[in-house]
């Protein structure tokens, strides 16, 4: 085992940590049994807090190599999946401020692979606020970005094929988040009121991002959507139910937004057969029903759409 890996596992001491850096830097990027020392100090958050500030900070989105023999384990490979996985609240808010990218790809295809919805399948409600913090900050200074460059971005719209109403809807979202206060700044509870949305919110972003590289802005790994298609949080397969009222709470408006086929998150089969059997097994189920019913996504259909798979005849 190297000498930095074997600190953080077996003795976690900080002036230790320092000594073995000092003696073996070249460690810091080396792998212990597959994995990194940031996969290694998941459940020692002032160790990654320090691990972060030096050279380790390259492995952010490193994903380990078990994934390379364990088939199907690839979507929880990287170190925020280790920290959201094991409900390590400090780790991951620490991981997620550092800039980690929530949607890597798989290092052996090249194709994304959904890791923030498989993270967000096994984590915590403290961690998924604090998912949900980290995003409504990462979508606040993309749009912030967008404001500081909005005259040459608003040529880009048009050069990039998207409707006259489209584009006026896009600038007036921009523009409507500079009298906002940063989310970073907010708690919980004190977010701004959720408006409903005609463009969605994962294609406002996509849109912003696109018109942004056309002018040659550099976007921030961390501030770029996914790159699949209907990736609005709601719509992610494995995001409980119990997490909406979260992300909600922190700005995010799509809940009962439909997808390329016209469905809305609540009828996603594989989520809602899932969480609707633990119904009658888990409290957690039973505490969000309320707030489903208050917010119509128990009311809602399927909304009227080309793609929209239709019945034989």
């Amino acid at each position: 085992m190297k000498l930095v890996s074997l600190l953080v596992v077996l003795t976690p001491n900080m002036s230790d940590l320092e000594s073995a850096i000092r003696l073996s830097p070249e460690s810091l990027l080396e792998r212990t049994q597959s994995l990194t020392v940031l996969h290694l100090s998941v459940g020692w958050p002032p160790g990654l807090s320090f691990l972060l500030g030096t050279n380790a900070n390259l492995l952010l989105d490193t994903p380990d190599d078990i994934s390379k023999t364990t088939r199907g384990r690839v979507s929880l490979s990287w170190p925020f999946s280790y920290a959201s996985a094991n409900h390590c609240v400090q780790s991951l808010d620490l991981l997620l401020e550092a800039g980690c990218n929530l949607y890597p790809k798989d290092p052996e295809r090249g194709k994304e692979i959904g890791a923030l919805s498989c993270a967000l399948e096994v984590t915590s409600t403290e961690c998924a606020e604090v998912f949900a913090r980290h995003m409504a900050r990462r979508r606040w200074e993309l749009f912030a970005l967008a404001r500081s460059n909005i005259v040459r971005i608003q040529s880009s719209f048009s050069r990039l094929g998207i409707s006259e109403n489209m584009r006026k809807e896009l600038i007036a979202t921009i523009v409507a988040t500079e009298h906002r206060s940063d989310p970073g700044q907010l708690g919980s509870d004190a977010t701004e009121p959720v408006q409903p949305v005609c463009v969605s919110e994962h294609d406002t972003n996509t849109f912003v991002v696109l018109a942004l590289d056309q002018v040659e802005i550099q976007v921030p790994v961390s501030l770029r959507p996914s790159e699949l298609v209907d990736h609005d949080i709601y719509q992610l397969l494995e995001l409980p139910f119990v997490f909406f009222p979260i992300f909600e709470r922190h700005g995010f408006a799509g809940y009962n937004e439909p997808n390329k086929y016209g469905l809305r998150p609540i009828m996603n089969s594989f989520r809602s057969s899932y969480c609707l059997s633990r119904a009658s097994l888990g409290k957690e189920i039973q505490d969000v029903l309320p707030w489903l019913i208050q917010h119509s996504c128990l009311d809602t259909r399927p909304a009227r759409n080309q793609k929209q798979p239709r019945r034989a005849s």
